[in-house]
């Protein structure tokens, strides 16, 4: 009788110690995410953002990031633009004062300063040549990965490569030519006012017919040797267009055949209203692709989160509550079987449209900094997948 009843008390205790708290929904997400998302003294999922502004600190939201985030991407002050913008050129003292500022507030950073079209006009000039490219391209790899190795204590994945796939029809806009389709790898255009990924011009890898571009492959080379403390990442737009993740999937095999360490994959999802989620398929495919990740000894990140709204679409909070809800709450459900992360790319809207666009960034605060329907929702949805 007394096993029987020391059996019955501990399942009870296992019970009560499990059952989440409903007013939980009132921590900041880093406390819920530490309360109730930990393993071994690691959380099983990383929920963070990137704090907005190319400079240190940006604005006064970094009390609310703070407050709320344990994990942050310090948006574009570790890219070649900045930091080595031109030979000879050099500049690390914003990035390093995040490094000291997320030490200071407990929370892990990823470094996202990776081989990409975010580069500096100098590197986007058609007069350079794949010499030229190739040595400031190895110069700003080593020189990062050096320099920040060392911070690993704070910075615990960096992005290698980013944006490496055309996402659909892409137009030289002076020529008026397209010169990439969907799944394409990504290139140059003429002139250095349009988005664009000069490294290709450095060449491929002929010797396989995935001719994968020469740049990645270093990049990884260079990461693999002189960045054995940071996890490393290959990081890709778009809305996740098939051909471009089965495309992921071949360029993984590659760099590892080659025994290049390749630590998880990124997806930047800069999503257009209307409601990405309900359309069929879309979180399944997601889901899919989390699993084949896990399987293949891959972390899964989203590492920039945001919703692209017209003006008559900003307003529509609910809507866009359940965006950032259910596809949280897809990684969140993965957390079982590897490590999972998401990142929003900013943490406030914006106040005007994107540069000369009619698009609005909508994120789970407004730009005031008052929290929008988006925070209470993905706060019990935490909350209530905790049990599970």
């Amino acid at each position: 009788m007394n096993r029987l009843f020391s059996f019955l008390l501990f399942l009870l205790l296992s019970v009560c110690l499990k059952a989440t708290n409903p007013n939980d929904i009132n921590l900041p997400i880093r406390d819920i995410v530490a309360k109730y998302y930990t393993h071994d003294g690691a959380p099983t999922i990383y929920i963070g953002c990137a704090p907005r502004g190319e400079a240190f600190p940006p604005d006064d939201e970094t009390v609310i990031i703070n407050r709320e985030f344990s994990y942050i991407t310090p948006a574009n002050l570790f890219k070649q633009k900045h930091v080595h913008p031109g030979p000879e050129v050099w500049s690390w003292d914003q990035a390093d004062q995040w490094v000291t500022s997320a030490r200071e507030n407990n929370q892990v950073i990823r470094m996202h300063g990776p081989i990409s079209p975010q580069c500096s006009d100098w590197a986007k000039t058609d007069t350079r040549t794949a010499a030229e490219l190739d040595q400031n391209m190895r110069e700003y790899m080593t020189e990062l990965c050096r320099h920040f190795n060392k911070c690993s204590d704070v910075i615990k994945w960096m992005d290698v490569v980013n944006e490496i796939y055309a996402i659909g029809d892409m137009k030289d806009n002076r020529t008026g030519v397209i010169k990439y389709h969907v799944g394409d790898w990504f290139g140059p255009f003429s002139g250095t006012t349009q988005f664009q990924n000069p490294w290709t011009t450095i060449g491929f890898d002929e010797s396989t017919p995935l001719r994968v571009p020469l740049y990645i492959r270093t990049a990884f080379e260079i990461a693999t040797a002189e960045a054995p403390n940071l996890k490393l990442i290959i990081n890709q737009n778009g809305q996740f267009e098939p051909e471009v993740w089965e495309n992921m999937k071949k360029l993984v095999g590659y760099l590892r055949e080659r025994n290049l360490r390749v630590d998880g994959i990124g997806w930047q999802a800069h999503l257009d209203y209307p409601n990405w989620e309900k359309t069929p398929g879309n979180l399944e495919r997601l889901s899919a692709f989390i699993d084949w990740c896990h399987a293949n000894n891959l972390e899964f990140h989203i590492t920039e989160f945001n919703i692209w709204a017209q003006p008559q679409d900003v307003a529509k909070y609910d809507d866009q509550a359940n965006t950032f809800t259910e596809i949280i709450r897809t990684l969140v459900k993965k957390r079982h079987t590897g490590v999972v992360a998401v990142n929003l790319w900013y943490m406030r809207s914006d106040k005007e449209p994107k540069n000369n666009t009619k698009y609005f960034k909508m994120m789970p605060w407004a730009y005031d900094g008052t929290p929008l329907p988006a925070v209470a929702r993905i706060k019990e949805m935490l909350v209530e997948e905790a049990d599970k």
